[in-house]
């Protein structure tokens, strides 16, 4: 995970945003950092039957239960050999606009 900038806007009316960055595959992505609220290794997770395949699992942290997502599953990419390997980022009040993206990918 790395940190990055951004500029938004035109002339003195410019806007910073900073992203936490990534890698899913090929692909470089980000996460806006005022949606990020800690990044976690990876903990072992309780399995969830019956979730949309995009649920990973379910994490206790500190007491509090946390449903992890697999960015790979929601993307249609393949598994990778070793997970444990692989950083977690927790995002506190996501709202839920992969809905539709779980209901395409629960059958597959």
């Amino acid at each position: 995970m790395s940190e990055a900038s951004g500029a938004i806007g035109s002339g003195s009316a410019t806007q910073t945003r900073q992203y936490s960055t990534f890698r899913v595959a090929d692909m470089f992505m980000g996460i806006e950092l005022t949606r990020v609220q800690e990044l976690l290794r990876y903990q072992e997770m309780t399995s969830v039957p019956l979730a949309p395949r995009a649920i990973e699992g379910l994490i206790n942290l500190r007491g509090q239960i946390v449903t992890a997502l697999d960015v790979r599953r929601i993307l249609g990419l393949p598994a990778v050999a070793s997970e444990e390997s692989l950083p977690m980022m927790y995002r506190s009040r996501l709202p839920c606009r992969c809905r539709k993206t779980f209901q395409r990918n629960r059958g597959s």
